[in-house]
């Protein structure tokens, strides 16, 4: 087993593309009041706002079950949001799959650019995306911190089943991170497409089929998680927290005990390629 230190940048990449191609579905929830395909009202940012999926939107996911059914899915994944899981559950329920629902398929956390008209929003959230990625929206959260927790469920989502065909229920925001990736050329290093990521879209309720390698959307093999998402907090014992997902791969503790967190703040873990 090598740790990154041992490898070089190209033998991580070749090392990434390497193995079996993996293929997966991906795709919008239901339309809800917030969308302007649904009718109603004028598009608006949905971000982490809970809004049910109307009728049409239920219809929608009927439809895109049916065209799924030859398709081999054999586990469906959501995010934890109301028209997520009912977007899912809808396409369950046609297919006979439970679905299992990850926090990490939210969408960006706009914060207080939530329910604002979309013309309003979209010249805000690009200049964040492309000039400020490491700034969080207010009361929301920053470009990159979204973009790491997307392709870490995505990756975990699609990563827990290897030998079954994944649906990802998700959100446009997510769908469309995953287009830029691809625009850019899935890069090891997540990079993306910005102008490709800041695009409308596909229509709600439409899914596509999405193929990459399992070690790139993992990324560089150098795995940040914020200290929220790893649990760690003032006080902890031992010094070594090991509350995070990567901490099982770990030879010996990398870090000691924080006195002043930030849930911005980095816990930088070591992480082996195999």
């Amino acid at each position: 087993m090598l740790s990154k230190a041992e490898l070089s940048r190209k033998e991580i990449i070749d090392y990434a593309r390497a193995g079996p191609e993996v293929v997966f579905y991906i795709g919008r929830h239901g339309a809800t009041w917030q969308n302007a395909e649904a009718g109603v009202s004028a598009d608006r940012e949905r971000s982490w706002s809970n809004a049910p999926i109307l009728q049409e939107g239920a219809e929608e996911a009927r439809k895109s079950a049916i065209r799924l059914k030859t398709e081999g899915i054999g586990v469906i994944y959501c995010s934890d949001l109301v028209r997520s899981c009912q977007t899912a559950e809808i396409i369950g329920d046609i297919l006979g799959i439970e679905p299992k629902s990850s926090t990490k398929l939210r969408p960006w956390n706009m914060g207080s650019l939530t329910n604002k008209l979309q013309s309003q929003a979209d010249p805000i959230i690009a200049a964040y995306a492309r000039k400020k990625p490491d700034m969080a929206v207010p009361e929301g959260e920053s470009f990159n911190n979204f973009k790491r927790r997307a392709f870490r469920g995505v990756a975990e989502a699609v990563g827990n089943y290897p030998d079954k065909t994944v649906l990802l229920v998700t959100h446009l925001r997510i769908d469309s991170l995953l287009r830029a990736w691809q625009a850019a050329g899935q890069p090891i290093s997540h990079g993306i497409n910005v102008d490709e990521f800041l695009k409308r879209g596909d229509a709600p309720g439409s899914f596509r089929v999405f193929k990459t390698h399992l070690p790139l959307l993992w990324g560089e093999l150098d795995d940040k998680l914020t200290h929220a998402e790893a649990h760690y907090h003032r006080g902890y014992e031992p010094q070594f927290c090991r509350t995070c997902e990567y901490s099982n791969h770990m030879s010996k503790p990398t870090c000691g005990l924080v006195k002043d967190i930030s849930p911005a703040g980095w816990c930088r873990l070591w992480e082996a390629v195999a």
